[in-house]
């Protein structure tokens, strides 16, 4: 959470509990794509930066608990394999990007 509140995303625990709850199996939930980054200079886009973790913000839950917030970018692939779960999520549109049979 801190690095959330660090970028200036304000996010309740308790939303987080609620959306790994409806997960069936191990599942990264692309919570939301960031178009800028907060720092100490005000905001700058993502394309204008040098260095990034990432401005896709992924939940990955481990039976039904929330287990960990991270970033990815954008060139960096959304598949099952590379983010170690079963399932793939768009959490707002609830829209199955990737799954392991």
């Amino acid at each position: 959470m801190q690095r959330l509140h660090e970028r200036g995303i304000n996010l309740h625990p308790f939303t987080l509990e609620s959306d790994a709850e409806s997960c069936k199996q191990d599942s990264a939930l692309l919570l939301f794509t960031l178009k800028s980054e907060v720092n100490t200079s005000g905001r700058i886009a993502y394309t204008e930066r040098n260095e990034s973790n990432g401005n896709r913000v992924i939940l990955i839950v481990r039976g039904n608990k929330p287990f960990t917030i991270m970033y990815r970018r954008e060139n960096q692939p959304l598949t099952c394999e590379a983010l170690r779960v079963k399932a793939v999520i768009d959490n707002k549109t609830k829209k199955v990007l990737d799954i392991i049979q």
